[in-house]
């Protein structure tokens, strides 16, 4: 029993990928969670056809109604986490149960999917009935409300970060663990099949470093400084090579992708993380970095600047502007001391704003205004 009386089960919907299990019981403070894992398209749906998208999601939804029926009846609230396209059909099955359902706004499945999808058939009219919206960050419950004002409520609720897990008092890792300051680190990688010059690929903002770094490579060497990408494909040949037209190719590491538990050791040994992607809804490496001790210079898109204080936790930079961005690699390197200001700045914004502890009891909040509304409407 928790804050109201509300005796409380929710349902919660994510979508499944290898590795995750596809049906998890836990209890927080009185309320009962049923994580299930939807089998459907598990990435980037709004690249295939609208055909392969209808059948697939139109499959997910009888499929799982079916699969898992009886768990979604006796449970009291359904929450799904993306909108498109677990949202919809989340939505049809609280419909057709009569319970409430709240969706929330993770990143490309509002900016992209939706954007993208909402003239599909199965798509019109899918709000009817939505009885409350969360958004990772502020950016996308404001998008959301510029797509939809009828909805309410609509609240932001940061995931936030481990500050156990992200911190800056445990040992570093890597390549950058031996070199002085200020040491730059990106961890977005680059999809697969791209180039060195192939601009259809710098969604998060791969291309912007590499350029940014070329481009400022004189005044990177006075300052001694060094610069490890990693992530999917940072390793690939087309990497290598961009990296042998270097004056001096030995400051910048290629790593490829880090084991996930190694990640909060490569950042303790960075003083800066680059966050210039493109499009964004709330990236973790940004909350993470900050947490880890590092300063974070980030695109002014999506919800990047509502983890950085410009000037004091990091840097805010106009997204794939070369010489900003070039001028803001010089500009840090030149100036350890007031990026070690920064970070130890952006830990205490981390631990002021986005503890990940505080997750879940926003969450559970959320859902008793949720059902509280839905019984003063009954």
């Amino acid at each position: 029993m928790v804050q109201h009386d509300i005796d409380l089960t929710v349902f919660q919907m994510r979508t499944w990928f290898p590795g995750r299990p596809m049906l998890q019981h836990d209890t927080y403070e009185g309320v009962r969670v049923v994580r299930y894992a939807v089998p459907q398209i598990p990435s980037k749906p709004h690249r295939f056809p609208k055909p392969t998208v209808y059948l697939n999601m139109l499959l997910a939804y009888h499929f799982g109604k079916w699969l898992i029926g009886d768990l979604l009846r006796e449970t009291d609230l359904l929450h799904s986490v993306g909108i498109f396209p677990l949202g919809i059909i989340a939505n049809r099955w609280a419909q057709s149960l009569g319970k409430p359902h709240v969706t929330q706004a993770i990143g490309t499945d509002l900016n992209v999917g939706l954007s993208q999808r909402h003239d599909m058939r199965i798509v019109r009219c899918w709000i009817n009935g939505l009885s409350g919206v969360i958004g990772n960050s502020q950016a996308l419950v404001d998008r959301f409300v510029s797509m939809y004002p009828q909805i309410e409520p609509v609240q932001v609720i940061y995931r936030g970060v481990d500050l156990a897990e992200f911190t800056p008092d445990n040992p570093p890792l890597g390549a950058l663990a031996t070199r002085p300051p200020v040491r730059f680190l990106f961890l977005g990688g680059f999809p697969r099949g791209h180039s060195a010059g192939d601009q259809a690929t710098n969604a998060k903002g791969g291309l912007t470093v590499m350029r940014a770094w070329s481009a400022a490579e004189d005044r990177l060497i006075r300052a001694d400084a060094s610069l490890l990408i990693a992530g999917v494909n940072s390793d690939h040949a087309a990497m290598s090579a961009w990296r042998q037209t270097l004056q001096q190719p030995e400051r910048v590491h290629l790593m490829g992708r880090l084991p996930a538990p190694e990640i909060p050791g490569y950042m303790r040994a960075a003083d800066v993380v680059l966050c210039p992607s493109l499009a964004e809804g709330l990236p973790n490496v940004a909350m993470e970095a900050a947490a880890s001790g590092c300063a974070v210079a980030g695109s002014d898109v999506g919800g990047i600047p509502e983890t950085i204080i410009h000037g004091q936790t990091g840097l805010i930079l106009q997204p794939d502007d070369l010489p900003a961005w070039s001028a803001a690699l010089t500009d840090l390197a030149d100036e350890p001391s007031r990026v070690a200001a920064m970070g130890r700045a952006g830990r205490q914004l981390m631990q002021s704003r986005f503890d990940s502890g505080n997750y879940a009891p926003a969450l559970i909040k959320f859902y008793q205004r949720v059902l509280i509304n839905v019984i003063r409407k009954a």
